[in-house]
């Protein structure tokens, strides 16, 4: 079974995205599909220092770098991220 992510909502007040037009998370008819940085952290439950930890190993989920340096992840590469990282042990 496939847990998908779940995303705030752009009028989401705790959300730490620039409050600048164009700034947050895109959307693909109604549903996002890209993450901020502290989305994934939440998501996955694990501090920036960690995330950033993974990048520097080669180990984190494969993201898009933007012009001003920060990093955005796709919900499908998130996904794929987890399933190889899926413990084979039985359920």
């Amino acid at each position: 079974m496939t847990v998908r992510p779940q995303i705030a909502d752009e009028s989401d007040p705790g959300r730490n995205d620039s409050s600048q037009p164009g700034q947050g998370p895109a959307s693909t008819k109604g549903s996002r599909s890209i993450m901020t940085v502290d989305q994934l952290c939440d998501y996955l439950g694990v501090a920036r220092s960690t995330l950033y930890d993974w990048h520097a190993k080669g180990r984190a989920p494969r993201s898009i770098k933007l012009p001003g340096g920060q990093r955005r992840y796709r919900v499908t590469d998130v996904e794929a991220f987890l399933i190889e990282h899926e413990d084979g042990g039985a359920a």
